[in-house]
């Protein structure tokens, strides 16, 4: 094989690699990336704060308006104003009363869960 042609398949690996990567772990790994998906389906709030989840494919974030949870790798934005939520050994258990999203779990720090648990019980 060609020095070229090795190269190209060295390239075209390393980009199939990546993009695997990237779709498993999710689109959701900064604070803007959070801010821009609800942003999306909500253009009018304001984010406040928010916290990705340890696998890049939940986040929650806190708005003027109360607490809101960004799910299915950022494809999906709720708003929680009549959540319930646990706290699990994987993180926070969110429990929607949607039929499209019943329950999705956040995977946070202990400490983070706790928190965010609180945020979300005042909104």
């Amino acid at each position: 094989m060609e020095p070229s042609a090795t190269l190209l398949v060295a390239a075209a690996a390393f980009s199939g690699i990546t993009a695997f990567r990237r779709w498993r772990q999710g689109p959701l790994n900064t604070a803007d990336s959070a801010r821009d998906a609800w942003r999306a389906v909500y253009p009018g709030d304001r984010v406040r704060a928010s916290i990705i989840g340890e696998d890049g494919r939940t986040a929650l974030v806190e708005t003027d308006w109360g607490c809101g949870l960004i799910c299915r790798r950022g494809r999906v934005a709720r708003r929680l104003d009549k959540a319930e939520t646990d706290i699990g050994s994987d993180g926070l258990n969110i429990h929607l009363g949607d039929i499209d999203v019943p329950r999705v779990t956040v995977k946070l720090s202990p400490a983070d869960a706790a928190t965010w648990h609180d945020k979300i019980a005042e909104s």
